[in-house]
């Protein structure tokens, strides 16, 4: 429970990092003189980062424990945080941003790995929910509500000092109280890691995993990256603080919906289509964004942060229950998928910035709602997959 616990205020810590600026990005983006496909980059950078490191996060937590690497990529989380607050240029701003992601993936992906190790049984799926939306609620909600005051207050740099700060906090309370791997410590050869990264990229359930998800995130990703500027654009008299109001709604949302999310998955239905239930209505909540009036706002996105949390309960507890996945190859597998959605999640926010300025709001958001669904048959690639029922080889 204590290793748990850690691991839940570090989830916190790192959504801090991940969303804080997202609620300032206009005043950065004044302050650096960016443009929208610009912001749209720093954004990204993050992501970006995450993604790039995750697969290999899960091989360096096959080879060296999650623990070490756990601690690793929250030393790099808050030291390149620091570095971004003093960032001069968008390029100083997106590289350090970028390496900021470097720990967040090194801290994420064992950290879900090292759930599946503490809690093997069908309690896994809702700890591992909880986990991720304990992050992303609490850790959000903050990054929003507290960005905005520290923002207005003191600056946009202010943001990221602060979550800079609680990140290299939490990885000294992590080094002294966080257990070690309970399957044992590192492996004594490589060969293990290769082998584990081997099955990873064979494995057609965890591509099918990895793909076919990957709309819903990029569209969550940037309903919450720009929903600041969208007001500020279209909406100036709802201002800052609605923003952060209406994203904060989403990010509390999240944690009912990884509670229904878990349970649901756990109910002996195929997840595969437990999962494509709630993408369907997403998407077409996601359609109306903008319709959606000042108040109706929070209620969409009230709502979509409920459907999204409870995807992320589904999709991040999967991997344990995938053909052939241990415990030790779950970090792995969880790098490929998180890689996939992060990548997507980068490459689209530089598409949504350039939609934007070429089209308006309105049909960026229209076109996010069509790519949650397009993606979604790839989920066919993934064996069928029931509570208390072995899958079948992938």
């Amino acid at each position: 429970m204590a290793g748990a616990v850690l691991l839940f205020l570090g989830g916190i810590a790192f959504q801090i990092s991940y969303t804080g600026l997202a609620i300032v990005l206009p005043l950065a983006g004044k302050s650096l003189g960016a443009s929208p496909p610009a912001l749209g980059a720093i954004l990204a950078a993050f992501p970006l980062g995450v993604a790039l490191f995750s697969l290999p996060a899960g091989a360096i937590a096959h080879r060296f424990t999650a623990r070490t690497t756990v601690l690793l990529g929250l030393a790099i989380l808050g030291g390149a945080g620091v570095l971004a607050s003093v960032a001069s240029t968008t390029y100083e701003l997106g590289a350090f941003r970028a390496i900021a992601g470097v720990g967040g993936g090194l801290f994420w992906v064992p950290a879900i790995g090292l759930l599946s190790q503490y809690y093997l049984t069908q309690s896994r799926a809702v700890v591992i929910g909880l986990f991720v939306t304990s992050g992303v609620a609490v850790g959000g909600t903050l990054g929003l509500v507290g960005g905005e005051v520290l923002g207005v207050a003191f600056g946009w740099r202010a943001v990221l000092l602060s979550a800079a700060i609680l990140a290299l906090v939490m990885c000294l309370i992590c080094r002294a109280l966080l257990p070690p791997d309970p399957v044992g410590q590192a492996a004594s050869m490589p060969t293990p890691t290769v082998q584990a990264v081997a099955d990873t990229l064979r494995s057609r359930s965890t591509w099918g995993l990895a793909l076919g998800l990957t709309g819903v995130s990029s569209a969550a990703f940037v309903a919450i990256g720009f929903v600041s500027t969208y007001f500020l654009a279209v909406h100036p008299s709802w201002g800052l603080v609605w923003a952060a109001t209406v994203a904060a709604a989403a990010f509390l949302m999240t944690l009912p919906g990884s509670v229904v999310g878990g349970w649901a998955s756990e109910q002996g239905a195929d997840r595969r289509y437990v999962g494509a239930v709630f993408v369907v209505p997403f998407a077409f909540l996601f359609f109306l964004i903008p319709f959606a009036t000042e108040f109706a706002f929070v209620v969409l996105f009230g709502t979509l942060g409920f459907l999204y949390g409870a995807l992320l309960a589904i999709w991040f507890t999967m991997p344990s229950h995938l053909a052939g996945a241990n415990p030790r190859r779950v970090a792995v597998d969880v790098g490929l998928i998180n890689t996939a959605h992060l990548l997507s999640n980068a490459g689209f926010a530089v598409v949504f910035g350039i939609v934007v300025v070429r089209s308006g709001y309105a049909p960026a958001w229209e076109f996010f709602a069509l790519l949650a669904l397009i993606a979604l048959p790839a989920l066919l690639l993934i064996a069928p997959n029931r509570a208390a029922v072995p899958a079948p080889p992938d």
